[in-house]
């Protein structure tokens, strides 16, 4: 078994039990809790829903820009008459 696998095994399994803890008595945690489940349901589905169709990510691809300079040299305008 692959290191990987089994930290989806324990992580799954943690997991499982805040929930069971949290759903057992009034939690003020019920809330956040809830939310992340809800929120690994939706990214698991999205994730799903991705290799089902056939999408792929994509590498992102940086473009060699030309340097800017963001340096202000306002000490070299001076003024005329020698305020």
């Amino acid at each position: 078994m692959s290191w990987v696998k089994l930290g989806k095994i324990l992580g799954v399994i943690a997991a499982l039990i805040v929930v069971f803890i949290v759903s057992i008595g009034n939690s003020p945690l019920r809330a956040p809790v809830i939310a992340l489940v809800a929120l690994g349901i939706l990214v698991a589905g999205g994730n799903w829903l991705n290799d089902w169709l056939g999408i792929r990510r994509r590498s992102p691809q940086f473009e060699d820009a030309p340097p800017t300079s963001t340096v202000v040299d306002d000490a070299t305008e001076e003024t005329e008459g020698g305020a």
